[in-house]
């Protein structure tokens, strides 16, 4: 009986991983390396073990891998993480991409590549790698450490940089002259989709799930899961983008949907055998004779992979504000490349615009990367103490006086934000809409006949007045609708005196998108003004009965947004450049701690730690005296730093259960660390904390004062509030808000 090869290559393929990645877990090593020898041993550069005999069906499984590998990182990522990721870590993300992009182009055209190669390999070292640096952190049992929330906040941005890069890649491979008009088209048509992707799949998908919450098994919802992401991927490869972008997207969207968590477990086993299958699949085109031709290339890419990277992202991280130490630290934690610089290789051999030798020295050089990542973390430390004794003095005083200044315009909502707030969002959501309904019938239009003349203008008539009924609702609230309900008394103060400015601006640019979508059914040369009057008329008509729709899509809208939130973990800010932070522990309930008192404890006397506030069940505790005593379940928030929580988490090891992903910065939680100026017409400038009330005001306590380039921890109640002092405070966030315009 005949076995087909594909099984038969199957089976050498697991086999061949399974073993070498038992290996490697002994060796305490990251299994991906593991995957990447398999490959290498069972490929046809090696021919002491049994070859894979159809290495087409292979690239199929590895293509497969591919998208489940990208619908996986997307079920983790979920949009909301981009609103607690912060300005740190999209500044950082930011600068890194653009200076290894660049450094890597400059790199291949040093070595005499052709500009496709090159700018792939600018690709492949933009983007560290998420598997490697989270397995790192735990083999480290460094989570704990203020820097690492820095560090994921740069992931999650750098995650949505390779899913641009694999777009525009692919647009400048295919394009014979690829011009700046041609890139900014590209970038123009992916956030188009990806928005409109996004607003419908958030409007439908959490509703779908809803009403088939009762129908829905681990099998169904795994296939129904499964087949929402192939949907995806066929709809992005219909638009000319790659597969793993929609993949990619539509994890991202079912990660807001109340069976979110659940499709990522049904799905995490799933993941990682077509993961295994793929890597293994690279590792089958390593070529032991390119590697020895090539064997100074990836020196020197490596080399400047892991310097590039170090610089770009300590230098992003102290732009963005961070302190001198936890840069180094992220900087020395991102400088590795990973699986993002496979399926870019993989993306570049697919279409055909990359050399061959390409591959074998982008997965060498992860290999040798992602070996010295852990040593890399460990000595951090080390290279901040030594850059720290050969760094002049002025210049440190200039760097803390940078993060001060830093500190302070961040604690200002500029109007550019607050203009956002209030109408940008829903008025980019607005526009998506309308131009996808127009273009969407004008693409049906040639479908249907073999050019657009064979429509009658009374055909196109009814159709532009069709269109005109389903998109009132969007011009209304593009022109009309009034400012979002979110802004606080304050923001909308600030922007009353621009009212007439904005509604001019939002009517114009409404009857410019209303002429261009007009034009798209209906030429504007050939349509009478009569009828360009009337249909205007229609629309404006049609949009003060809209408004009630509208509202209805909205509020529809932010609740499927608003549907799938993780649990209340009240995230907490940086105390930067203080390097502390609030932490997180839970008391044992067999715990010797139960019975204690805080004072029995002595957190402040012992480890220079303040709780804060105490969280037991629903209710929270602020500032709780020293006469508290704990009880089973307890929850203790410190304000702290790396060390000396760290002094704590191993004196009370046995008895309390530390949140290791607690800190994060510039969350956006109900609670958590805030800070604001005393400007000098303040009424708090020349009050004692005691008199200022701002516990009371915004149920929270003063932990820290920055004063003249001095710094006051745990103020008592008698310290006087002076001007251009910058107020730390533990409280809810959204009280806090209102302290600041005082």
């Amino acid at each position: 009986m005949h076995l087909p090869d594909i099984i038969t290559d199957l089976g050498f393929i697991l086999i061949a991983a399974a073993l070498v990645s038992l290996l490697f877990k002994k060796l305490k090593q990251p299994v991906v390396l593991g995957y990447l020898l398999a490959g290498f041993l069972v490929g046809p550069n090696w021919a002491w073990f049994p070859t894979v005999s159809d290495t087409e069906s292979v690239k199929v499984w590895a293509e497969i891998g591919v998208i489940f590998l990208l619908f996986g990182l997307g079920l983790e990522f979920n949009f909301k993480k981009l609103s607690q990721v912060g300005k740190s870590s999209s500044i950082i993300a930011s600068f890194e991409v653009i200076f290894m992009l660049a450094a890597g182009f400059l790199t291949g055209r040093v070595l005499g590549w052709n500009n496709k190669d090159s700018l792939f390999l600018g690709g492949m070292l933009a983007i560290s790698s998420t598997t490697i640096i989270v397995r790192s952190f735990e083999e480290l049992g460094v989570k704990t450490k203020q820097y690492v929330s820095i560090v994921f906040g740069v992931l999650v941005i750098e995650d949505l940089f390779a899913i641009l890069l694999m777009a525009l890649l692919t647009t400048f491979s295919l394009s014979k002259n690829f011009s700046g008009m041609d890139l900014v088209f590209s970038i123009g048509k992916l956030g188009f989709f990806l928005t409109l992707w996004f607003a419908i799949g958030i409007y439908f998908l959490p509703s779908f799930f809803k009403k088939i919450q009762n129908y829905l098994n681990e099998e169904t919802l795994l296939v129904t899961s499964v087949g929402l992401c192939l949907l995806m991927v066929i709809l992005a490869t219909k638009v000319d983008f790659s597969p793993a972008l929609g993949a990619f997207l539509m994890g991202s969207l079912l990660a807001e949907t109340t069976s979110g968590k659940n499709i990522e477990k049904l799905l995490h086993p799933i993941k990682d055998l077509f993961g295994a299958i793929f890597f293994v699949s690279i590792g089958m085109l390593i070529d032991p004779k390119a590697l020895v031709q090539y064997g100074p290339h990836i020196i020197l890419i490596s080399i400047v992979t892991i310097v590039g990277k170090i610089i770009s992202t300590s230098l992003g991280a102290l732009i963005s504000g961070t302190s001198l130490k936890n840069s180094v630290k992220v900087g020395f934690s991102l400088a590795q490349i990973g699986e993002f610089s496979f399926i870019i290789a993989t993306l570049g051999l697919s279409l055909n615009v990359t050399s061959e030798f390409l591959y074998p020295i982008a997965v060498t050089v992860s290999a040798i990367t992602t070996f010295l990542t852990p040593y890399l973390i460990k000595n951090s430390e080390n290279a901040f103490q030594y850059l720290e004794k050969k760094t002049p003095a002025f210049i440190l005083q200039g760097i803390e006086r940078y993060q001060l200044a830093i500190n302070k315009e961040q604690t200002n909502v500029g109007i550019i934000d607050i203009l956002w707030k209030a109408f940008g969002w829903r008025s980019l959501l607005s526009s998506v809409f309308i131009l996808a309904l127009f273009h969407g019938a004008k693409s049906l239009s040639y479908l249907w006949t073999t050019s657009e003349t064979n429509l009658s203008p009374y055909s196109n008539l009814s159709i532009t007045i069709a269109l005109t009924v389903l998109a009132a609702p969007f011009f209304w609230a593009l022109a009309l609708k009034k400012p979002s309900q979110k802004l606080t008394l304050e923001e909308l103060a600030r922007i009353k005196n621009l009212t007439l400015g904005i509604m001019i601006v939002r009517i114009a640019f409404s009857l410019a998108l209303t002429v261009y979508v007009y034009n798209l059914i209906i030429p504007i040369k050939t349509l009478p003004l009569i009828v360009l009057v009337i249909l205007t008329a229609l629309l404006i008509t049609l949009s003060f009965f809209s408004s009630k729709i509208f509202k209805k899509m909205e509020t529809r809208f932010v609740e499927n947004l608003n549907t799938h939130t993780e649990s209340p973990e009240k995230k907490s800010q940086a105390l930067s450049p203080w390097d502390g932070g609030l932490y997180e522990f839970a008391v044992h309930p067999n715990s010797h701690l139960v019975g204690k008192t805080l004072q029995d404890l002595a957190f402040r006397a012992r480890f220079n730690s303040t709780v804060v506030l105490v969280e037991r069940g629903e209710i929270q505790y602020l500032a709780p005296n020293k006469n508290w005593v704990l009880m089973p379940f307890d929850k203790l928030k410190l304000l702290s730093t790396d060390e000396q929580f760290e002094s704590i988490f191993k004196e009370y090891e046995s008895s309390i259960t530390a949140n290791l992903n607690n800190i994060a910065t510039e969350k956006k939680a109900d609670y958590g660390l805030s800070s604001f100026i005393i400007e000098p017409h303040s009424p708090l400038c020349g009050l004692q904390i005691k008199e200022s009330k701002i516990r009371d005001k915004i149920e929270g306590i003063i932990v820290g004062i920055e004063r003249e380039q001095n710094r006051i921890i745990n103020p008592g109640p008698d310290t006087v509030l002076k001007a251009q002092d910058i107020v730390w405070i533990v409280g809810n966030l959204k009280k806090t808000e209102s302290i600041k315009v005082l």
